[in-house]
């Protein structure tokens, strides 16, 4: 298999100015459209209470232990197994540097890690993160058709079109699955990429007993995610249906597999006020929930991924270090010998 081709220096600089601008733009917009909408956003805002803060912040450390697991799990197919504490400090590392630096930063960081420290070639990475990505989507649908389902029995609102587009997806991923679709080698990056994606996903779904884990631990990201979103919005006056709650959050889910800015920051928040709006939601709310969420998760990270980012290298450089030691007397002993 053939990883996508590394850019170049001077294609990076444009791709990275580009991300920022583009999340610039974006918080200037969302800014700007704060400023002038203040009073219809306020509620939300001030129902936001010291026991709806500890709420999220404790939702939001089980959120990161289940990504911990699925750290775990996802590199199961490739017999390496990594420790409870580790895994979660890669889990903290990486949402702490998807957030610093555009591009999936956290994860090159943790693809330079998992290779230092346990062998874990670029291209057995590549393959695992579009794994992660397409079984995030396949869960992500599942639980976007079972709550238009929900919806659509509880109040007469059937989204038929939004519900065939689901069945298509989950279709198309299964048939990928189970039929081997083999993409040529190709120094097309769109070819190479979506060659990865195959290939991720079909090993993944071969090897059950890791697919069904990360099936799991991303609906349990979704049920996690559900309840942040319910305990912000949920007021004395307002309330959003558990229902519309879950599809809101797993389409919002599918759009992470596609970063444009760092931790798709603003992108995301402004996906789920547009698609809120589509249902007859209140978006004006949503999106004051989600950017709730955004700050109480971001220094959350900003702490905890800090310390677990300075832990991950150390860890690493100690394993360097006793590695060259090794080496150096098993050299010796050697030399000794003959």
């Amino acid at each position: 298999m053939e990883t996508n081709p590394q850019p170049s220096k001077r294609a990076v600089k444009p791709m990275v100015f580009v991300r920022l601008a583009v999340l610039a733009v974006v918080f200037t917009a969302i800014g700007i459209y704060l400023y002038t909408n203040w009073e219809k956003f306020s509620d939300v805002f001030a129902s936001v209470s010291a026991t709806k803060i500890t709420l999220v912040l404790v939702l939001d450390l089980l959120y990161y232990i289940v990504t911990a697991i699925i750290m775990t799990s996802v590199l199961l197919p490739y017999s390496i197994r990594l420790g409870k504490m580790e895994s979660f400090e890669i889990s903290m590392a990486t949402r702490f540097g998807n957030l610093l630096i555009p591009m999936r930063g956290g994860a090159v960081a943790r693809a330079v890690y998992l290779n230092k420290r346990y062998q874990f070639s670029p291209g057995m990475f590549v393959a695992s993160l579009s794994g992660m990505l397409l079984t995030s989507i396949f869960t992500a649908l599942l639980w976007v058709g079972g709550g238009l389902v929900l919806i659509g029995i509880r109040d007469g609102i059937w989204f038929l079109k939004p519900l065939l587009l689901v069945a298509v997806g989950i279709a198309g991923l299964l048939v990928l699955a189970m039929i081997r679709v083999r993409i040529k080698k190709s120094h097309n990056k769109i070819l190479a990429f979506a060659g990865n994606l195959a290939e991720g996903w079909v090993k993944f779904a071969s090897h059950k007993s890791c697919l069904m884990r990360l099936i799991l631990c991303y609906s349990a990201l979704i049920i996690l995610q559900s309840g942040i979103y319910a305990v912000i919005l949920n007021t004395g006056d307002a309330s959003v249906h558990w229902s519309y709650i879950v599809v809101l959050v797993a389409l919002g889910n599918v759009s992470l597999a596609f970063q444009i800015t760092p931790g798709n920051a603003g992108v995301y928040e402004g996906l789920l006020a547009g698609i809120s709006s589509l249902m007859g939601l209140d978006y004006q709310a949503v999106l004051a929930g989600g950017l709730t969420w955004r700050v109480i998760d971001a220094v959350f990270v900003f702490i905890v991924g800090g310390v677990a980012s300075r832990q991950l290298t150390k860890r690493c450089g100690d394993f360097l270090r006793s590695k060259n030691e090794c080496d150096d007397t098993t050299i010796n002993t050697a030399e000794t010998q003959s």
